[in-house]
């Protein structure tokens, strides 16, 4: 029960996709470099992000960033991060992704893209998709990766046009993330006190 409410949680938290099918046609430039970059530590990860990007508080997520230069769209560009905890289960990246995907079809969003990456030299999931909410395209990409009894979920969502603009970015982004030696137990055990 608590691993389907954290699925749910992901999914209603940040935009994220239903299915993974065949990667797209098509590759995506990766050659976009972060210019005097900001590192953002979380909880067991850290993230390079480029000062476009200002911190935000969201209660459900373990970091929550939006784009500074957002134009007065119907969608406002946002990446958030979140750390689920697994340790009730046996849950691994390819359970995980399934247990996923099972609850992604059920909303009925379109995965484009979904494949298999090493992102800061762990075994990870890169998934592309799309849903319409009132009118508006919405385009998420998201890498997961599932360590030590640890979910983490990086998710940037934005309307389509933004999307394309921002895409290289956010992937120069993603490919930044280091993950640490940070105590997830520690953590809560100060909180705690």
């Amino acid at each position: 029960m608590k691993k389907k409410f954290l699925v749910f949680l992901m999914i209603t938290a940040i935009c994220t996709c239903s299915a993974c099918g065949s990667s797209s046609s098509g590759t995506t430039d990766t050659s976009y470099v972060i210019e005097d970059g900001v590192y953002h530590t979380g909880t067991g990860y850290e993230i390079e992000l480029t000062d476009h990007w200002t911190k935000t508080d969201n209660e459900n997520t373990d970091l929550a960033f939006l784009y500074k230069d957002s134009t007065n769209d119907a969608f406002t560009e946002s990446l958030n991060v979140i750390v689920q905890d697994l340790s009730d289960g046996d849950t691994n990246l390819e359970s995980y992704k399934e247990d996923s995907v099972k609850q992604y079809n059920d909303l009925g969003y379109v995965i484009d893209e979904c494949e298999q990456v090493t992102i800061g030299g762990k075994k990870s999931y890169n998934i592309i998709s799309h849903t319409e909410n009132g009118g508006t395209n919405i385009y998420c990409k998201q890498i997961f990766s599932v360590i030590d009894k640890h979910a983490y979920v990086f998710t940037f969502a934005a309307e389509k046009k933004d999307f394309d603009k921002l895409e290289n970015e956010v992937t120069a982004s993603f490919n930044s993330i280091k993950y640490g030696n940070y105590s997830l137990e520690e953590e809560t055990s100060d909180a705690a006190e």
